[in-house]
Parts: structure tokens; C-alpha cells; sequence
């Protein structure tokens, strides 16, 4: 791989246990090795939680140089022929310096069964990585999976600048009808229970449009999961989402942008009847290692009011 040199390796190295640990008492790991060839077994998985964590300021003690900002993690494996195809995704979660914890890359598999999830580090701002999945469906949690690679990698002449115009749109979000049966696509998850429909639009050339109705709370909406699209330090990254109220507005109805877990309002718009809006917000580089999420929501004024949402757009700002 030129350009490219590898500063940790599970493969070769010798000390992964002392690195990496349980995240739950009710399942069982570990680490065969079968013709020089290493593997992290995790079985009798009881529940999503059951996986592991990864000490990255751990592993740095064994790395082939010391890690730095903008190097890449990767975790590699796959899972057995019983363990059904949908229904269910791997997320790879940072548990970062302050706290708190986020949603890094999920992978949702395939009829291939294996599986790669892997983000860029921001070794000032995380500590461990740990593995789990997430469920849709009642009793479809994996009962096993199997790790071959954990690497740690560096790119010579590292470009900090991210080369994506956009990193993500409503329209190509090829998951995105899965909001109306499970409640979450690749980047958008349900929040409270509202009534979601995904059409093509009339006034918008035939693009795809969510509407979102039937909501009983001002939290009802959507939350787009912007620590699942692979930012890298040092850039910079807005959200737009574009929309309407297609019927009445209550007085003082407003729509906005929260930053989940802070509860932050961004972009607070007053809505009136069959009026259309942009909520826009560019994030500062401490939203961007302290937000999760990104939600959709109104006031409490507004939590019966119904919207569409004809575009979400993250993008890169120059």
C-alpha cells in the first residue's frame, strides 16, 4: 500500500489483550489463533451493548509511532451464515476525554457477511473505541461475530482538507424509505412516534420529500447523525435542511435545529401556515466533537404542527 503506513496491526501484534476488554458481563470474547492468523471471537451476545472496547491511548503504547491527529482506525470481521441480513447494523461508538460517548460509522450488512467500519481519529478528543449493534427489529441481535482486523493506519503527506463537496443528501440516502418501517436509515433516525412518508415530490421536480405528521410532542421529528459521516479534524461543516409547513401553524410555532445531547437551539425559525423554511447552521470545531446528532424539532407551541422535508444537506464549507 504506498503511501500508506500501518502503526498498528492486530495481526502482529502482541499485546491486543491488554487492550482490549468487555463492554458487557453477559457475552464472552476471545482471541484464537489459528496458523499465525488472530481472531476476536465474540459470542453469547445477549443484548446490542455485548461487544468490546478498544483503549486507543492504550494502543498507542505499542504503535509503530505515536498516533496522531487525522490517522485512520479500521475494524474488520464478519458473522455467521444463521445471523440474518437485515434488520439490524454494527455502529462503532467513541467514548471521548469528556465523557461522553458517540455514534462514529455504522455498517449495515450484507449478503457477503463481512464487515469494515473505520473513522478518522482525533486522538486530542478520544480515548476508546468500542463495537456493538443496533437492532430494528425484536430479537434479531447477533448472537456472534468474529473480528480479523483492527489497524490503525497513516497516509504520508496526510491532506487534512476534506476533499467532499457534500457529504450528505436527503435525495441519495439510498435507506431512507426504512424511516417508515424501523425508524432509522444510514444517517436519519426517528425520534418519538410520528407518522413518516416518504414520496416524490410534485413541486420539487419529483425528488424524493418526508412528511412528517401526527406528532405529539415537540422532540416528534428527525435526527440526522452527523458523528456517523466521517468529519475530519481541522475542517470545517454546515447543515441545511429545506422544508414547509404544508397546513395551519399554531401562534408562535417555531421549527429548529438541536444539537443533540446538549439540547442547543440553532436556526430558530417562526413558522406560519403553508409557509417554507431553511434552517442552516455551521458548526463550531467544539459542536463537531461534542454533537451526536442533529434534530428536527419545534417548540412546544408547535408540537402538534405537521412539516416536509424536501432536502437535508451536510456539506463542506471553504
Amino acid at each position: 500500500m504506498d503511501g500508506i503506513s500501518v502503526l498498528f496491526d492486530l495481526q502482529s501484534a502482541l499485546t491486543v489483550s491488554e487492550s482490549v476488554a468487555f463492554v458487557s458481563d453477559a457475552q464472552n470474547i476471545k482471541i484464537k489463533e489459528i496458523e499465525d492468523v488472530k481472531t476476536l471471537t465474540v459470542t453469547k451476545r445477549q443484548s446490542d451493548i455485548d461487544g468490546f472496547i478498544v483503549d486507543i491511548t492504550r494502543l498507542s503504547e505499542y504503535a509503530e509511532g505515536e498516533i496522531l491527529l487525522g490517522d485512520r482506525f479500521t475494524i474488520t470481521g464478519r458473522f455467521g451464515r444463521k445471523t440474518p441480513i437485515g434488520g439490524w447494523c454494527f455502529e462503532l461508538r467513541a467514548r471521548c476525554k469528556n465523557g461522553t460517548n458517540k455514534a462514529v460509522h455504522q455498517f449495515f450488512p450484507d449478503r457477503s457477511r463481512i464487515f469494515a467500519l473505520s473513522f478518522v481519529i482525533d486522538i486530542n478528543d478520544v480515548e476508546s473505541i468500542y463495537l456493538i449493534t443496533r437492532t430494528q427489529v425484536i430479537g434479531l441481535t447477533p448472537k456472534e461475530f468474529f473480528v480479523d482486523g483492527i489497524l490503525i493506519t497513516r497516509v504520508s503527506g496526510y491532506a487534512i482538507a476534506d476533499t467532499r463537496s457534500v457529504v450528505y443528501i436527503m435525495e441519495d440516502d439510498r435507506f431512507l424509505e426504512d424511516l417508515t418501517e424501523g425508524g432509522y436509515s444510514e444517517y436519519l433516525y426517528a425520534t418519538g412516534d410520528p407518522l413518516y412518508l416518504v414520496y416524490r415530490s410534485a413541486e420539487k421536480a419529483g425528488r424524493k420529500a418526508l412528511s412528517i405528521s401526527r406528532r405529539l410532542n415537540d422532540w416528534d421529528g428527525l435526527d440526522i447523525r452527523i458523528s456517523l459521516m466521517n468529519f475530519l479534524p481541522q475542517n470545517k461543516y454546515a447543515v441545511r435542511v429545506v422544508g414547509c409547513i404544508p397546513g395551519e401553524a399554531p401562534l408562535d410555532a417555531e421549527i429548529m435545529l438541536q444539537l443533540i445531547p446538549t439540547y442547543e437551539s440553532r436556526s430558530v425559525k417562526l413558522m406560519h401556515e403553508n409557509q417554507n423554511f431553511v434552517l442552516l447552521h455551521a458548526f463550531t470545531s467544539e459542536e463537531l466533537k461534542t454533537t451526536e446528532c442533529v434534530r428536527i424539532a419545534t417548540s412546544e407551541s408547535g408540537k402538534n404542527m405537521s412539516f416536509i422535508i424536501y432536502n437535508i444537506e451536510v456539506f463542506v464549507l471553504e
